[in-house]
């Protein structure tokens, strides 16, 4: 008996660490894709989420604020992603409505001679 308990102990402890390897890893690729929060030490620009398109720079990091005020900042450090729903960047808990991001290509990462 102390057999089945064991092994149904193991695969409730196997099952719960797959879970949370699966959550780690969507986060992380979401975080690679578009950017990653930020600190508020590292604001350069904010922008009040009152269209359904918001402008960056990749690099650039912002603090999008909601009409209700609820805030979140966001580091742009991406390179292969131009266009996507800002929804995927903001925590769940603040609606951000069904804006668009645009990223612009930053002039001091394009490469040749000036």
């Amino acid at each position: 008996m102390a057999f089945s308990t064991f092994t149904y102990r193991f695969a409730i402890l196997l099952v719960g660490s797959s879970i949370s390897v699966s959550v780690l890893a969507a986060s992380s690729a979401k975080q690679g894709m578009y950017g990653s929060p930020a600190s508020a030490s590292n604001i350069q620009r904010t922008i009040n989420l009152n269209k359904n398109y918001v402008n960056v720079v990749q690099g650039e990091t912002v603090r999008f604020v909601t009409p209700n005020g609820d805030a979140f900042i966001w580091t742009f450090d991406t390179w292969t992603t131009n266009t996507f729903k800002l929804a995927n960047i903001a925590p769940e808990n603040i609606r951000v409505g069904n804006a668009t991001v645009f990223v612009q290509p930053n002039p001091l990462y394009l490469g040749g001679s000036q």
